[in-house]
């Protein structure tokens, strides 16, 4: 259990781990605050009865960020995810990982447009890479064509299979 004390006089709530810095009302977190923990993790943006909810960022200690929304702590509803290494997701977030339509952009400029489940493209979907589109059906992150020729084949065969046809947009 984390021990909070409470500055009246300065809108700050502090532990010997965490640091809350905002609105405080009936004993909780409640409107706008920032939440920074000993880790470096850190929410900034709204609070109901102690837990994020509403619109927020979260970021994590080596720089990945999710900026969107929040229901009962848990990062749910319509987000962005970007991480350090370039790669992006926007689109609809269940308890933290991608799940139903959304959008995946890879740093070396691949772009998945569809269905993904529990943070894996599942479902139907479009891969976009140079002038190549792999329209099929995706399960756990691998594509099937629908004409049964291409079966299991990651983003990354998919890429280099691409890169090998020299072909440029």
């Amino acid at each position: 259990h984390t021990r909070y004390w409470r500055d009246w006089s300065s809108d700050v709530c502090s532990s010997d781990l965490d640091k809350y810095m905002g609105d405080w009302k009936d004993d909780a977190k409640n409107g706008k605050g920032t939440m920074i923990w000993t880790d470096g993790t850190k929410y900034i943006g709204d609070w109901k009865d102690g837990n994020a909810n509403g619109k927020g960022t979260y970021i994590w200690p080596e720089g990945d960020k999710y900026v969107g929304e929040f229901k009962d702590g848990a990062k749910t509803g319509k987000g962005t995810m970007i991480w350090t290494d370039g790669k992006k997701y926007m689109g609809q977030v269940v308890n933290g990982k991608a799940n139903g339509k959304g959008t995946m952009i890879w740093p070396y400029g691949a772009k998945y447009v569809g269905e993904l489940k529990d943070g894996a493209i599942n479902g139907k979907g479009t891969l976009y890479y140079k002038n190549l589109e792999f329209i099929g059906t995706w399960k756990d992150s691998k594509y099937y064509s629908p004409d049964g020729k291409m079966k299991g084949k990651s983003v990354a065969d998919l890429k280099k299979l691409a890169d090998k046809q020299k072909m440029f947009r």
